[in-house]
């Protein structure tokens, strides 16, 4: 049973910022060094200021936690940030324009969830975590004790019943705002702390699975910090902020993340197509019709000395990926495939290879990714499909784990638009 709660939000002071535009941040995992500059340009109240410190060498700068634990307090104390009165729930709807040039609109809702462990009480992630990323969550929760960024969770409705409750959402403070991170998102933000209401959200969502969609290290980080500090009588850490947007919403984008393959020691782009066929039916780019849809699980693959082409595993290596992955419905993943396929074996990439990112670099953008080989950035272009929602809920409802970055959810819920403390009133 997914628990689902209203909590007493933190936010922007409504009389000084009517407008959140110019405070929200995308999630931290997602900001570059010259994204992180020209946020904190905009406004010197900017959320990158909490959630993601300047890096050096060693990562990022020690002094980062202490002076967002600082920056929290200080923004509270001169009422930049102020804290709802009664315990609310945040109905969130994004507009942006889809590939056709049409609005696409998104709704979901903010409110906590109890943190519990994978596949239990209908909470499931489908990523590998690692560990680098966890620890430096788990510091800044230390500092500022506060859910500073909602977790992303797609919850189950393949009947289609959640509009009924959207209509019946009662807003009692509204606020608009536009974000220009990836392109531009107009989003407007509603809260209501009617009782009813809640109610019948709280109830609505027991019976539902959730999937995160975005988060898992920071979901991971508050399930540890309750674990640590369960004990300590002035924090309440059984709950954490999330975003709920339902699996029926035309809205929830679900982009691949396409891979660059670099440093390759004494890389042959002729021996590696070759020991690709022993794995795999290698199909030209111009054998499928660009109207048809995909075969899936294919991946499409450029080196730097020859032609797109596809890659199709053969049957009798998908048999013996099956017989080794649980689920083995995994095996019919491409980006599985390109993992433990063509990383591991081919390449001969260990798992600490890949998690520290040696020789592989992500790409939301299959333009972008060949245009690094083109440029000789990098070595292999290996470009992904898009990844239903059904077949993940499919996977993960039997505890299947995916590689780190199957997917990308697109456009990401922006940092800002609610806060929550976990020291208690």
């Amino acid at each position: 049973m997914v628990d689902i709660r209203p909590f007493r939000g933190i936010i922007y002071n409504p009389s000084r910022f009517s407008d959140l535009s110019n405070v929200l941040s995308p999630p931290y995992d997602v900001i570059t060094t010259s994204q992180r500059e020209q946020l904190l340009k905009k406004s010197s109240y900017n959320m990158v200021n909490l959630i993601l410190g300047k890096t050096d060498k060693s990562g990022i700068e020690n002094t980062f936690y202490k002076s967002a634990r600082e920056l929290w307090m200080d923004w509270r104390n001169q009422d930049i940030l102020s804290r709802i009165p009664k315990p609310g729930v945040w109905k969130i709807k994004e507009q942006f324009s889809g590939p056709d040039g049409l609005t696409i609109t998104r709704e979901g809702f903010i409110s906590l969830i109890k943190v519990k462990a994978y596949n239990s009480d209908g909470i499931m992630g489908h990523e590998i975590t690692h560990k680098k990323p966890k620890a430096d969550r788990f510091r800044l929760m230390e500092h500022t004790h506060a859910n500073l960024s909602p977790i992303f969770f797609v919850f189950d409705d393949s009947e289609k019943s959640t509009p009924q409750l959207m209509s019946s959402f009662k807003p009692e403070q509204t606020i608009h705002s536009k974000t220009n991170f990836d392109e531009m998102v107009s989003i407007r933000s509603s809260m209501t702390m009617d009782k009813k209401w809640i109610n019948s959200f709280s109830n609505y969502m027991k019976s539902k699975s959730v999937l995160i969609a975005d988060g898992h290290h920071r979901y991971e980080t508050a399930l540890k910090f309750h674990n640590t500090y369960h004990g300590d009588e002035s924090l309440d850490t059984r709950y954490t902020l999330g975003y709920f947007v339902p699996s029926s919403s035309p809205g929830l984008i679900i982009h691949p993340t396409h891979r660059g393959i670099h440093s390759i020691p004494n890389f042959n782009p002729n021996e590696f197509l070759s020991q690709c066929k022993a794995y795999f039916d290698i199909l030209s780019d111009n054998d499928i019709p660009k109207k048809r849809s995909p075969i899936l699980p294919s991946i499409r693959m450029k080196t730097t000395a020859n032609k797109m082409v596809i890659l199709k595993l053969k049957p009798e290596i998908m048999q013996k990926l099956e017989d080794q992955l649980f689920p083995s419905e995994l095996a019919s993943v491409d980006v599985v495939i390109l993992q433990e396929i063509i990383l591991k074996i081919i390449l001969g990439l260990s798992d600490d290879d890949i998690s520290r990112q040696f020789n592989l670099n992500y790409y939301h953008s299959d333009k972008e990714c060949l245009d690094k080989l083109e440029l000789g950035k990098i070595q292999i272009a290996l470009i992904l499909s898009q990844l239903p929602i059904n077949q993940i809920f499919a996977i993960t409802s039997k505890g299947g784990i995916m590689p780190q970055k199957t997917t990308y959810f697109y456009p990401k819920c922006p940092v800002g638009l609610v806060m929550h403390s976990l020291e208690k009133d």
